[in-house]
């Protein structure tokens, strides 16, 4: 036998599963994002876009314009006595090979433009040697600026594969010079005189290394050249540092080496191969 079917509990049921409102539920929804944990995927989305770093970096100046260093030049004066400014005179700088390819005959055309040199002589490689002889020709002062200029141009451009900074204060500028003798000037921060290799069998020249500002490496030029320091490079001999190109016999063989090394490749094949694909070889 059924019970008895009670209305007001039906209508109790009904009223609990009745369905909330749109308002209901979109307020519902939205508190129950905000109190949870985890975002939604699509609200903090990663997006992964592939560019190219490489162009869009800004490439950075790393030395002082050639132009500002033409008029820092032109305006430097001599911080000693200087007798014979209106003398023609000569200084040789030390370069290696590829540095002195570097100063072509327009960079060398400039130079003697913009600085009122002479000449600018650079000497023949000489093989087995590294070095070049680069001297200038005119009067201490232009010299010594011309000189200065060409140090900048070797650090700051030809030789600063490692983006070295240059500026006008710089203590970094590097030079050789080929001199009778040296003495450090004021403002030089290295200075080092020892006989290269190249120039053995010349008696009494030297390589001297210095290193400092525009205003050091000027100085120590028109120092170079006030106290007779300077070399005669017409009458330098530059020496090579190995003889191999001297020896012929390196590069020729007697007809007796030429047949034992043939007899040794023939055996050498015999040794890898059959004697059909040894065949096969030898008529090709």
């Amino acid at each position: 036998m059924a019970p008895p079917y009670d209305s007001k509990l039906s209508r109790k049921r009904k009223g609990n599963y009745e369905k909330p409102s749109s308002s209901l539920a979109s307020s519902s929804s939205s508190s129950s994002s905000s109190s949870s944990t985890h975002a939604s995927p699509s609200s903090n989305a990663i997006q992964l876009l592939l560019t190219d770093e490489s162009g869009q970096q800004k490439s950075t100046k790393t030395s002082v314009d050639e132009l500002k260093v033409r008029n820092y030049l032109s305006k430097m004066e001599p911080r000693l006595y200087i007798s014979k400014d209106s003398k023609t005179v000569q200084l040789t700088t030390i370069l290696s090979n590829s540095e002195a390819s570097a100063l072509d005959p327009q960079f060398t055309k400039k130079l003697i433009e913009n600085f009122h040199i002479d000449h600018v002589n650079i000497s023949d490689p000489i093989p087995g040697c590294i070095d070049s002889l680069v001297t200038f020709y005119g009067t201490f002062i232009s010299i010594a600026k011309a000189v200065t200029y060409v140090v900048y141009e070797l650090n700051a451009k030809i030789n600063n594969l490692q983006d070295e900074v240059f500026t006008l204060k710089s203590t970094n500028y590097k030079a050789h010079f080929l001199l009778h003798s040296a003495a450090k000037v004021h403002g030089l921060r290295y200075f080092d005189m020892a006989p290269n290799h190249s120039f053995e069998f010349n008696n009494k020249v030297f390589d001297v290394f210095v290193q400092g500002d525009f205003h050091a490496i000027f100085n120590f030029a028109l120092q170079s050249l006030e106290c007779g320091w300077n070399v005669d490079s017409s009458k330098i001999k530059l020496e090579p540092l190995f003889g191999i190109h001297l020896d012929p016999a390196l590069k020729s063989r007697d007809p007796e080496n030429v047949m034992l090394k043939r007899k040794s490749n023939d055996r050498l094949l015999k040794y890898l191969y059959s004697t059909s694909k040894f065949q096969n070889l030898i008529n090709l």
